[in-house]
């Protein structure tokens, strides 16, 4: 699902929203989600301070333009520090870097027992739909404020993990 033209604007504008959702193999209720996360999103007012959650954050100089819905895929992968790599070998892992993933690995007999991770625009489509579906955004509904709509317009990547009860 990743976007497929670099030179796309993927700023946070109509424009750069139509690109993030609709320049991606998606299925029809993610792209309807993401519609009318963008409308809440134009509709709903910036946090303020005199709203509880924000009371203590200062958003006067917070310019979003300046920022991308999304970032380019670096022309090299990183490597994994070996501090950081010796900690993964455990039942399993990923690594993503801007919102992509660059490398997943899990133990088989985890993978026999039916034990997934994988990106979750990736598990959507590979036959997961319907149990992420009725999931995503069910801890923090996008509609609560400005910042939440925003996420569920534009956001990539995020990763899927799934251990089917009795699994250990």
């Amino acid at each position: 699902m990743m976007l497929p033209n670099l030179n796309l604007d993927v700023s946070f504008t109509d424009e750069g929203f139509y690109n993030v959702a609709f320049h991606r193999d998606q299925p029809d209720w993610l792209k309807e989600l993401r519609q009318r996360a963008y409308v809440a999103y134009e509709e709903l007012p910036m946090p303020n301070r005199s709203m509880e959650e924000w009371r203590r954050t200062e958003l006067r100089q917070f310019r979003l333009l300046q920022f991308r819905a999304w970032s380019p895929h670096p022309e090299q992968s990183p490597q994994i520090p070996s501090q950081l790599a010796s900690r993964l070998a455990t039942s399993g892992s990923i690594v993503t870097l801007n919102g992509r993933k660059l490398n997943s690995q899990m133990d088989p007999a985890l993978v026999q027992q039916g034990a997934l991770i994988d990106c979750l625009e990736h598990s959507i489509l590979n036959g997961w739909e319907s149990l992420i579906r009725n999931h995503l955004f069910s801890v923090l509904d996008w509609k609560y404020d400005k910042f939440a709509a925003m996420h569920a317009a534009f956001w990539t990547g995020g990763v899927f993990v799934y251990v089917p009860k009795g699994v250990r």
